[in-house]
């Protein structure tokens, strides 16, 4: 029984030709590149915090001085008492997150979300960062304009944190409430000028809100507790290209070229002998 030579397996279509494309706009002098982001959740707060750590161990006390001079009693001079350290400060409180529920129109109405991502926590006496999951629970919706829906309701938080610079682990919760107001988006997008730009396509659910949070973690030895109010942004996912006008070393020709027109300008003209009118 005879059997077609098989072909050797390749890359798929749409790698074949979006290598075709890449090659095209690069030999056109266009520099591209793919990028995509998932549906995501950004929020920025502020709030008092309270700083439980032990203090550092008091250095050994130094030997009493003696006087240079034999029978001349020694006069110490007088040392300022340090400052008691702080234990309350104000930091800056950032959440960046994947909120794959925001993917669905059909889910707009939901009842409940849920968000995992990244924390980060800086302030004058403690600086700590980590991953965090929250869950939100929706105590009442309104819907707003035909398209756009709030929601309002209570969220718990769970992160798993560590001191900056330390490989001290902690673990950490946050609970509070949150109102937003959101639509699903659907659409191009696209932005550019003489030197290049960007386009794509957004889809997914975005808004703005504002939240407030209780927050406790425990590292080691240091205890932090404290408030924030936060202001949030529902981003939707988005698939694009960003690109670059120009060939490579377009701009040396150019600068190359202005710099020999400069020299002309810059080399003297010889000066024309004046004849003297008789």
């Amino acid at each position: 029984m005879l059997r077609a030579p098989r072909r050797p397996l390749g890359p798929p279509a749409f790698v074949r030709a979006s290598t075709l494309v890449f090659g095209a706009a690069t030999l056109a002098g266009c520099v591209a590149f793919p990028f995509a982001t998932p549906p995501a959740q950004v929020e920025i707060g502020v709030g008092p915090r309270a700083v439980d750590a032990p203090e550092d161990p008091a250095p050994a006390p130094a030997p009493p001085p003696t006087s240079p001079l034999p029978g001349v009693p020694f006069a110490p001079r007088a040392v300022a008492p340090q400052e008691p350290r702080g234990t309350s400060d104000t930091p800056v409180e950032v959440h960046a997150g994947i909120a794959p529920l925001g993917f669905a129109e059909a889910l707009l109405d939901r009842r409940a979300d849920v968000v995992v991502g990244y924390v980060y926590q800086g302030g004058s006496l403690a600086r700590v960062h980590g991953a965090y999951l929250h869950g939100d629970g929706v105590l009442g919706m309104f819907p707003v304009g035909g398209s756009a829906i709030a929601r309002v309701g209570l969220r718990v938080e769970l992160r798993m944190i560590g001191e900056e610079d330390t490989r001290r682990l902690g673990r950490g919760v946050a609970a509070g409430g949150f109102a937003e107001l959101s639509t699903f988006t659907f659409g191009p997008f696209g932005s550019s000028d003489r030197s290049g730009g960007a386009v794509g396509v957004a889809y997914g659910e975005g808004g703005i809100g504002v939240s407030a949070l209780g927050h406790y973690a425990q590292i080691d030895e240091i205890t932090l507790s404290g408030f924030s109010v936060a202001l949030a942004l529902r981003l939707p996912m988005t698939l694009g290209l960003v690109y670059k006008w120009g060939l490579p070393g377009g701009s040396k020709k150019s600068k190359s070229k202005s710099s020999s027109e400069s020299e002309e300008e810059e080399t003297p003209k010889p000066a024309v002998p004046h004849t003297p009118r008789r």
